[in-house]
């Protein structure tokens, strides 16, 4: 029970700590934006489709990442069993 309560505590406070940044990298995108915008001529809505599509991209690139990372991690584990 005591291990399962640390490793729950440093889970969490990881996890929230990755929350935090991802909420700084939208903040710095939405501050970026109001410059973006000016500079470029860009409206609002264009810049909002802009940012969604990169945002869209980079959850889509993560999610292959993990799979593409895990089967490595598996097969590399597997290869190595084998030769022991």
């Amino acid at each position: 029970m005591v291990t399962l309560r640390k490793v729950t505590l440093r889970l969490i406070s990881f996890l929230f700590l990755l929350y935090v940044v991802a909420w700084l990298d939208r903040v710095n995108v939405g501050f970026a934006g109001l410059q973006i915008n000016s500079d470029l001529g860009f409206s609002s809505g264009a810049f909002g489709f802009g940012s969604g599509v990169f945002f869209l991209g980079e959850a889509k690139s993560e999610i292959f990442r993990w799979i593409y990372g895990f089967a490595f991690c598996n097969r590399a584990k597997k290869s190595s069993n084998n030769e022991s």
